[in-house]
């Protein structure tokens, strides 16, 4: 699971394929054997908040599920999907 600042596409630098969440991006992996989250990778160092040009936050998941049942056999199933929001302003005092 990834956290990032969305450009203009909604996407983290201009990166349709999301292959590398490098900068302003944050990034959660999966431990299976702990059924946990592992401890996240990445920084966004400024998200901007304030004034009239607001940051855009996106997540994007990516889940993949090994499905065993006699009809489809023994198979994968990759999930992915991403929605995009814009950060909410904070008040002025705090600006």
């Amino acid at each position: 699971m990834w956290m990032y600042k969305a450009d203009n596409n909604g996407l983290p630098n201009g990166d349709a394929t999301f292959t590398t969440c490098a900068s302003n991006c944050i990034k959660w992996t999966w431990n299976t054997t702990n059924a946990a989250w592992n401890s996240p990778s990445g920084s966004w160092s400024n998200p901007n908040g304030c004034g009239q040009t607001l940051d855009y936050v996106g997540i994007y998941v990516k889940a993949t599920h090994r499905l065993n049942n006699t009809f489809f056999g023994s198979t994968t199933l990759t999930i992915k999907q991403r929605t995009t929001m814009r950060i909410e302003p904070v008040s002025n005092v705090l600006c």
